[in-house]
């Protein structure tokens, strides 16, 4: 392999250093990035160390770090579970860094609390264009909370006019577990031969999904960072639906 795009998605802000025998050969800072994604261009891929140093206003909360990479000829093998390696075809690498946290406290990390009589309400809105969030309930006994539900909430009208919308649309739908709004998008004869299951033996497990433009035409890559996995599909429309979903 003499040449390789890298793909940068980190969630939180940092300057990331790239070195290479203790030197350091690249550094980028999110915080300078106008996108989710930093794309690099190598040649020659070998061996390097990323370390990882947390900025910005959320950067007291997190840890910094190391992380080793060693490459096989065919891929890269991350050192540490904090950052997963996905290998696209064409020579494409997604390099994810999750951060390092002190401490977690799932209370906090919600956009809005209610609160009404023994029971917390946090709603926790999902970065996705379906604009959906997460509601976890939580009942008071003694002196600590005790989760009771959890479930989804739809904020938008669900409408969209580009395919690459649909495509992610339908993706971010399984990824989260609705089904029922993830084929609103298919045509009707597509729709009729697909159900939960099939869709989930179809697409497998994944735990976040995003538009690419590696490709000739819109792509979703699904991640499962589990198994440091990634699949890319594609789609096929006609009179603005999708008819056919396919694996690139």
């Amino acid at each position: 392999m003499e040449n390789c795009a890298f793909h940068l998605l980190c969630s939180f802000d940092a300057k990331i250093s790239f070195l290479q025998n203790g030197k350091e050969i690249f550094s980028v800072l999110t915080l300078n990035s106008l996108s989710d994604q930093i794309d690099l261009s190598v040649s020659s891929p070998q061996n390097f160390t990323a370390c990882v140093y947390p900025v910005g206003k959320n950067g007291k909360n997190f840890l910094s770090y190391s992380v080793e990479f060693s490459f096989n000829k065919e891929t890269f093998v991350s050192s540490s579970k904090q950052a997963l390696v996905y290998k696209l075809p064409q020579e494409n690498f997604i390099f994810q860094f999750k951060p390092a946290k002190l401490t977690t406290d799932e209370l906090f990390a919600c956009d809005k609390v209610e609160v009404e009589g023994n029971k917390i309400k946090v709603l926790k809105i999902l970065n996705n264009i379906s604009k959906r969030g997460i509601v976890k309930e939580f009942e008071i006994v003694g002196d600590k909370p005790e989760k009771c539900d959890e479930y989804l909430i739809n904020m938008g009208d669900g409408k969209f006019a580009t395919e690459e919308a649909k495509i992610l649309d339908f993706f971010e739908n399984v990824c989260a577990g609705d089904y029922n709004s993830a084929v609103k998008n298919l045509s009707y004869s597509l729709s009729e031969k697909l159900n939960k299951q099939t869709i989930k033996n179809f697409v497998g497990e994944f735990n976040t999904c995003f538009l690419v433009n590696f490709y000739e035409k819109p792509c979703v890559v699904c991640l499962n960072e589990k198994n440091s996995f990634a699949i890319v599909f594609s789609a096929s429309f006609e009179n603005g639906m999708i008819y056919n979903i396919f694996e690139i």
